[in-house]
């Protein structure tokens, strides 16, 4: 039990208001981190709703003429992101949800188990975050991926056994298989070859 002994100078009425402020806080802080994390986790719920909802939108038709590292690559890293957002989730929610413990009948067991539990909520939540903006950071690496990666060839440039060199598109185009010495897939036709 704590001692207590008068101050040096006289409390007024506002220093025993700021008091009772305190007091106020220091009581509802389980429940305002609680709070704060039930809408983080809406929040982050929103957002995971709308990357797996773009990765599903855009899906494989944005990385079907990428090279296959490449898809592979951004494959993974949307899994990545997406089983980190889900992750954040989890433990927002874990945060506002806390840990079911045993039941506490006396005071001074109820504090102690208010204090540990602020304390796991803090945690969790500020971990949430910190995994939820990694998860975001890891969901842009993918979009790069699929805008500037490595793109299979669509064109042919075909080189002929006179040396010849002729860049003709890779479907419905027909070449003469016996005059041919050379096939490479490009991208796009060198300018002076079309």
């Amino acid at each position: 039990m704590a001692r207590l002994r008068p101050l040096d100078a006289q409390v007024s009425a506002e220093d025993r208001r700021w008091q009772a402020k305190a007091d106020a806080l220091r009581d509802t802080a389980l429940s305002r981190t609680q709070a704060s994390a039930r809408g983080w986790m809406g929040a982050l719920a929103s957002v995971a709703g709308l990357v797996v909802f773009l990765t599903v939108l855009k899906g494989p038709d944005e990385t079907s003429d990428l090279q296959a590292w490449c898809r592979i690559a951004v494959g993974a890293l949307l899994l990545v992101s997406v089983a980190g957002l889900a992750g954040a989730i989890v433990l927002a929610a874990r945060a506002a949800d806390g840990d079911l413990r045993r039941l506490v009948t006396r005071g001074e067991e109820l504090r102690a188990n208010e204090r540990l539990e602020l304390a796991s909520a803090g945690r969790r939540l500020a971990c949430s975050r910190r995994l939820a903006v990694a998860s975001l950071v890891v969901f842009v690496a993918p979009l790069g991926l699929a805008w500037y990666g490595p793109r299979i060839g669509h064109h042919l440039l075909v080189t002929r056994q006179d040396g010849s060199t002729v860049c003709v598109p890779q479907t419905g185009y027909t070449l003469e298989l016996t005059a041919i010495t050379k096939v490479a897939a490009v991208s796009d036709c060198p300018s002076d070859r079309r």
